[in-house]
C-alpha cells in the first residue's frame, strides 16, 4: 500500500531502473517516509518453474540494483539514516558477489559427500566467526 499523496512527492514510480519498486521505497526513505512489512497477502504471484527462468530473474533484479547504485546511490545524498543506506548497499551488493557464496554453499557438500576442506580452519574459530557474525547481524536496529 502507498500513500498517494508520498508517490506524488516523489514524482511518480521511479522507472530509471528495471527494479521500480526498490527504487520507488528509496526515493520515499530519503523525503522521510516510512515504510513497514504488512504480514498480509496483498498480491498473488507465480514462482519461477525453471532454472533458466529463475537465472533470468535474478539477472534483472542483479542488473535493476546496479542501476540504482548508478542513477540515485544510496550512500550520498540526503534522507537516509546510516542503517538504512547499510541495507540498500546490503541489498545493492548481494549480486555482485555469487561466488564466494557458490563456495560457502558447496563447502559442506564437498566436505559431506567426498571428504574435501575447502576451508581449512578449526571448528571453534569458525563456531566464534559465525557466533559473532551471527550476533551482530540479528542486533542490529532494521528499519
Amino acid at each position: 500500500m502507498i500513500r498517494r499523496e508520498a508517490l506524488a512527492q516523489i514524482g511518480g514510480f521511479a522507472v530509471e531502473t528495471v527494479t521500480e519498486d526498490a527504487h520507488t521505497a528509496l526515493k520515499f526513505q530519503r523525503l522521510g517516509w516510512k515504510s513497514a512489512f504488512l504480514d498480509i497477502p496483498l498480491a498473488a504471484g507465480l514462482a519461477t518453474e525453471r532454472l533458466v527462468v529463475h537465472v533470468i530473474q535474478r539477472t534483472r533484479w542483479a542488473r535493476g540494483m546496479t542501476q540504482i547504485f548508478r542513477v540515485d546511490n544510496p550512500l550520498f545524498g540526503r534522507g537516509l539514516t546510516f542503517q538504512q543506506r547499510l541495507c540498500y548497499l546490503s541489498a545493492m551488493l548481494y549480486y555482485q558477489f555469487a561466488l564466494p557464496r557458490v563456495v560457502f554453499v558447496t563447502a559442506p557438500l564437498a566436505y559431506l559427500l567426498f571428504n574435501l576442506n575447502i576451508i581449512y580452519s578449526s571448528a571453534s574459530l569458525i563456531v566464534s566467526y559465525a557466533l559473532r557474525t551471527c550476533s551482530s547481524l540479528f542486533t542490529l536496529v532494521r528499519e
